[in-house]
């Protein structure tokens, strides 16, 4: 215990204080005569009750300081998602809890464990260690970044030396977290759990697909399929409301792993249906519960609005032409070029009415360059998807006015056309699955000098140097279209051998479902963030406005249908085109709901979507422990790999990361004087015993 006068005043002010009282009982008693022993006592006494009166008027304390070493802690990241169930994964966990981390606590550490797969789920001790896991909690997906934000938030309730997560290594949302755990700035050590060989599986990974598409018309959709540990043929199945509607096969060898699955969806009638891609079941796979994937597709009978820019008549028009008009669901217009100024049919009001422009063989050396500028100006504005596709006598230079909302570059001129044939640059390509184009006549190939964008890609290339020939702009902004080749008329020659008009059709459909968003017609857009989702996940409602209304007060209602029960749920407005929100669904099943969009309480639009509650098989997707992203945060952090370390060399690395961390906490405790009655008694005692002294001594 340190007890100073007053942990305000050095020893200087105490030596001065001292020193004054010393003075005053000095020259008070100096000049009095009395016995030499009796006046030492009245002016010590004097020298005494004056200086503690000066303390008393300097208000002082008394200061009790005590210090104690706070212990730093270790805390402990269980993951307990799902693919934790895998191989025993939990098994292993909760035996290396008891075995091995249960007794990692030093002298100056302290062990914390949380359980997590996205935010930190709750706390448990050593005694929770026997039962960690269970099926009854939102563990369908791993997010370390999420756990470790809420770390950060905890870290102020408690002096953090350092972290270990316990996990499969299976982070498959938020990324790595390194920028989340650089905030809490201590080493991050793993422990990596399950076998890190390749054991059989077999999994259905990310689909492609248009959410919204248009009924009548094909609508690709595309797939991968991760192989391991199979070679051979695995057949991979396209159902449509629980309805098998086509299958492929996907033909597997060691080299590979990964496959690209294409199909294409239809429907005649609008509506919202159901879709599920399979793979078959193949003996000692690891699981069975990521060879499928459900998804839903809205199917809408709204026309698409064309117009097609043509430099001319011609074989290749006649046929393309004859092609496009079979297309159900677009609603065309036609511009054909006469003569320089002229056209057999009448300008068009507008061109932002249209969906889609399409250049056939346009501009020619005879064709306006102000319909060029117009198209342009366009594009300034509203962003209006373009495909082109070339003829002999074409003006590139002219159509270099478009060039950035093409899907290739133009250098310029270059050598002559040149004869050659076509293919697809994959086998399996997502364009058409029965026809092979390499058997059809061959076309020219313009010999202008292009380069494809880097955000497009040849789907077609000439087999004759392989230049591209047909492209595709994946870019969501400005997305286009290129068939550069022409006399592909002859293609309609010998229907039965070569099929070049259905291959034209699909060509054509294909292009415009790929360019165009039915959502975008739309005032608003709408939907989940995803199509299944399990029991114990919220799902996640999402409405974005597509267009900017006048002021009002807006807002997005979805009324959800359930057991003959509609459940009315608003979205909270993000901002002003953004609106979102959570709603729990335990009951298993396909839910249909209605999404409104209301301005003061009136009814702008309304749309209808879908979606499922049932088994959530999205961590299943990669099964394979990986530690690739612990250890970039490890390295990140000055971290450990303690998968395989002595239990000792832990404790060490602990005990030397605690010491570190070590903080001593000093606490104290002011009593002030002033108000301390024994203090104030002492002075009372010195007074009254001076006094007494003093008329002892006859003095006044």
């Amino acid at each position: 215990m340190i007890i100073p006068l007053n942990s305000s005043y050095d020893i200087l002010i105490i030596f001065v204080l001292s020193v004054i009282a010393i003075l005053i009982s000095f020259l008070t008693y100096n000049r009095v005569s009395t016995g030499k022993i009796r006046k030492i006592l009245l002016i010590s006494l004097r020298t005494v009750t004056i200086f503690l009166i000066l303390i008393l008027l300097s208000s002082p304390v008394i200061i009790k300081e005590k210090i104690e070493a706070e212990k730093s802690v270790n805390v402990f990241l269980i993951d307990n998602s799902l693919s934790m169930k895998l191989e025993k994964r939990d098994s292993i966990t909760r035996d290396l809890l008891i075995q091995r981390i249960s007794g990692l606590s030093t002298s100056i550490t302290e062990n914390k464990f949380f359980l997590f797969s996205g935010k930190l789920s709750e706390e448990i001790t050593v005694d929770d260690f026997a039962d960690i896991y269970n099926d009854s909690i939102d563990n369908f997906s791993s997010n370390i970044s999420v756990a470790f934000d809420n770390l950060n938030d905890l870290s102020a309730s408690f002096n953090i030396s350092s972290v270990t997560v316990i996990s499969d290594g299976i982070i498959n949302e938020g990324g790595t977290g390194v920028n989340s755990v650089l905030k809490i700035g201590v080493p991050v050590n793993y422990f990596l759990i399950g076998d890190t060989n390749r054991k059989k599986d077999i999994s259905v990974r990310k689909i492609r697909y248009n959410k919204v598409s248009y009924s009548e018309s094909l609508t690709p959709v595309e797939t991968d399929i991760q192989v391991y540990g199979y070679t051979g043929r695995i057949q991979i199945n396209l159902y449509e409301e629980d309805k098998l509607v086509n299958s492929t096969d996907v033909f597997a060898y060691k080299e590979q792993n990964l496959y690209s699955v294409k199909f294409n969806l239809f429907s005649a009638e609008a509506g919202i249906k159901k879709f599920r891609i399979s793979a078959e079941n193949i003996e000692g796979e690891v699981t069975y519960k990521n060879n499928y994937k459900d998804f839903f597709v809205k199917f809408t009978d709204n026309k698409i609005k064309v117009l097609i820019l043509s430099g001319g008549p011609s074989p290749d028009y006649a046929f393309f032409k004859q092609e496009i008009l079979k297309i159900n669901n677009v609603k065309l217009s036609f511009l054909t070029q006469k003569s320089k100024g002229t056209y057999y049919e009448s300008l068009p009001g507008s061109f932002s009415d249209y969906d889609v422009i399409l250049l056939f063989g346009y501009p020619t050396d005879i064709s306006d360059k102000e319909i060029l500028l117009k198209i342009k100006e366009l594009q300034n504005s509203k962003i209006t998807p373009l495909i082109f596709v070339s003829s002999g006598n074409v003006n590139y230079l002219k159509l270099k006015t478009l060039e950035d909302y093409l899907p290739f570059f133009i250098s310029g001129a270059a050598s002559s056309d040149f004869l050659s044939k076509i293919r697809f640059v994959e086998n399996d390509n997502k364009l058409s699955k029965e026809i092979n184009p390499a058997v059809f006549p061959p076309v020219y190939i313009q010999g202008i000098k292009s380069s494809v964008k880097p955000l497009s890609e040849s789907l077609i290339v000439s087999e004759n140097g392989g230049e591209p020939v047909f492209i595709e702009n994946k870019d969501e902004i400005k997305k286009s279209a290129a068939l550069l080749c022409y006399n592909f008329y002859k293609w309609r020659l010998n229907p039965e051998l070569f099929q070049g008009s259905k291959f034209l059709n699909n060509l054509l459909s294909y292009s415009f479902l790929s360019l165009i968003n039915p959502e975008k017609q739309s005032k608003f857009s709408f939907g989940t963030t995803r199509d299944t989702y399990s029991p114990f996940d919220d799902v996640v409602f999402y409405a974005y406005l597509n267009e900017k209304f006048p002021e009002g007060d807006l807002k997005v209602k979805i009324n959800i249908y359930e057991n003959n029960n509609i459940n009315i749920h608003e979205l909270q407005k993000i901002n002003m085109y953004e609106f979102k929100g959570n709603v729990k669904i335990k009951s298993k099943g396909d839910y249909t709901y209605t999404a409104e969009l209301l301005k003061d309480d009136k009814l702008i639009e309304k749309g209808i979507g879908k979606f499922s509650v049932s088994e959530n098989n999205f961590e299943y997707e990669n099964i394979k422990p990986d530690e690739r992203i612990l250890r970039t945060i490890a390295d990140a952090t000055n971290g450990k790999n303690f998968t395989d370390m002595e239990v000792e060399k832990i404790k060490e690395f602990l005990y030397n990361t605690g010491e570190q961390k070590l903080t001593k906490i000093v606490t104290s405790e002011k009593v002030n004087l002033n108000f301390y009655f024994y203090y104030l008694l002492i002075i009372i005692v010195l007074a009254g015993t001076e006094w007494f002294v003093r008329k002892r001594s006859n003095l006044p």
